[in-house]
């Protein structure tokens, strides 16, 4: 699925939120789908031409902000409760569902007018 949607999270979130796994848990096994998801896209990009080690500085850029992302965001959690942290979970994969309905809308409207 991540092949043809780029921001596969928020499809892929619902079927982690479980009363039987702590935050902790969530959160390393979502992070680990991702990680695997995202390794597997390079040699798919590259077979087509794609070479994403153009984007060097943006890597780079990008990975200290995950490295201090993931600094704050233990700390933060670290301060929840497991409800806490689902219920957060929960209302913000509802923010971006609202989000993403929006935006599809607006886009097949704006698609639509121009027919």
């Amino acid at each position: 699925i991540s092949i043809f949607f780029v921001a596969t999270g928020p499809f892929l979130a619902p079927f982690f939120v479980r009363k039987d796994i702590l935050k902790e848990e969530l959160i390393a096994t979502k992070a680990a789908c991702q990680t695997l998801a995202h390794i597997l896209k390079i040699p798919l990009f590259a077979s087509i031409g794609f070479n994403i080690f153009q984007f060097w500085p943006t890597l780079l850029f990008l990975c200290g902000a995950m490295m201090i992302g993931t600094y704050l965001g233990k700390k933060l959690v670290g301060k929840m409760t497991d409800e806490q942290f689902k219920g957060i979970i929960k209302w913000m994969l509802t923010a971006v569902s609202i989000k993403m309905i929006i935006t599809a809308i607006y886009l097949i409207t704006k698609v639509t007018d121009g027919v």
